[in-house]
């Protein structure tokens, strides 16, 4: 066994003695699939580049093909008075990034009644924030915002903060986007490799085998959506830790999304915690409501 992978496996084994701790949870949102396996050791690489670099460079590129197959030049375009039609290719990449934006819309706006807001339509990239805590003994998470969350086991219940858990009767299965499911997945850590951040913080890239990881725990894990079976076995996740070893944040790469989870005040008091209400206040209320 490396040396990583044994720092990393006291990392998670610490867990269980403090417990508890304040969550955030980013996820950044892309109209098309990011790249599932980032460069780990190049931070421009996890950096999505815009469109208007995207799009410039493509239709820039397309026109001089274009002129070129055609014999007219840049000159001779300018002079008729009229614009080169956009190349067939960019057409097509327009095509697919309305249609991907749409049905990811509309898909993510039913999986998590209105907790998603998307970028405006000029980027290719929206941005969610929850913060709140996470008490990994009992399997709870409660997150606060605008639209409230709290999970427990393998189900969550979401709404307006302040209103009683499953008021309306509804809930809903965990996914992946769960900070239980996050730090859930990695009882399933294979390999690790170090690296170092430019702030100085330690980080490891490690392979998770899901299958491992949900046989740990008696209602199992959900899967993220994979092209093979295979996939599921060797999952990429990064991890940082803080100088006292502890887990700082973990960063999971799905197809349509990037999770980050930041944990911090670990060994934090719930005992005033109301997981029956939807949180308020950044879903830290610690007074009880009795």
């Amino acid at each position: 066994m490396s040396e990583a992978l044994t720092t990393v496996r006291s990392t998670l084994h610490r867990l269980r003695e403090d417990g508890t701790a304040r969550i955030e949870l980013v996820t950044t949102f892309s109209a098309g699939p990011w790249p599932r396996r980032p460069g780990l050791d190049d931070p421009a690489a996890e950096q999505p580049q815009t469109p208007a670099d995207t799009s410039t460079e493509r239709s820039e590129s397309g026109s001089a093909a274009s002129a070129e197959q055609s014999g007219v030049g840049p000159e001779a375009s300018a002079s008729t008075g009229t614009e080169p039609e956009p190349p067939l290719d960019e057409l097509s990449r327009l095509a697919r990034t309305a249609v991907g934006l749409a049905g990811r819309s509309a898909l993510d706006l039913g999986r998590r009644a209105g907790r998603i807001a998307f970028a405006p339509a000029r980027s290719r990239w929206g941005r969610v924030s929850s913060r709140g805590v996470i008490d990994l003994a009992a399997s709870r998470v409660g997150l606060g915002g605008s639209y409230a969350e709290v999970h427990e086991g393998r189900r969550r219940w979401g709404g307006r903060p302040g209103k009683p858990r499953g008021g309306d009767g509804r809930s809903w299965p965990i996914g992946i986007e769960s900070p239980l499911w996050l730090i859930g997945a990695l009882a399933g850590v294979q390999t690790a490799d170090p690296a170092v951040d430019a702030d100085g913080a330690a980080r490891y890239a490690v392979s998770v085998d899901l299958a491992a990881a949900s046989a740990a725990y008696a209602e199992g894990l959900p899967s993220p959506q994979v092209d093979r079976y295979e996939q599921l076995l060797a999952l990429p996740f990064r991890l940082w830790t803080d100088d006292g070893g502890r887990l700082q944040r973990v960063r999971y790469v799905d197809t349509w999304a990037i999770y980050d989870l930041y944990l911090s005040d670990w060994g934090i008091d719930l005992s005033g915690y109301d997981w029956s209400v939807l949180p308020e206040g950044g879903g830290v209320p610690f007074v009880s409501r009795g």
